[in-house]
């Protein structure tokens, strides 16, 4: 989605493709991305927290996982992603 907003920035709105416009998509990106990994985080935090009850001894650990790869991914996708695209990138 950030990738799409940044094409859109660039061909749409005629912004050339400089580091205000890195930091304007990841910044009305920013909720969406934010909301999606707080929802799912909240549903798993439970689950992860409370995993010493029998019959757990699976989900628990699978739900930390999660909750980290959500929060990993969401400092990628905000701050090593539009990083690359603005080295790299090309639109």
């Amino acid at each position: 989605m950030l990738i799409s907003h940044y094409r859109y920035l660039i061909e749409v709105d005629g912004k050339d493709w400089n580091l205000d416009t890195v930091v304007q998509g990841a910044r009305e990106r920013l909720p969406s991305i934010l909301m999606t990994a707080l929802v799912t985080a909240l549903a798993m935090l439970p689950i992860a927290l409370n995993s010493d009850n029998p019959g757990r001894e699976i989900m628990g650990p699978m739900a930390a996982i999660i909750v980290g790869g959500l929060a990993s991914s969401t400092l990628l996708n905000l701050l090593l992603l539009p990083a690359i695209l603005w080295r790299f990138g090309r639109f």
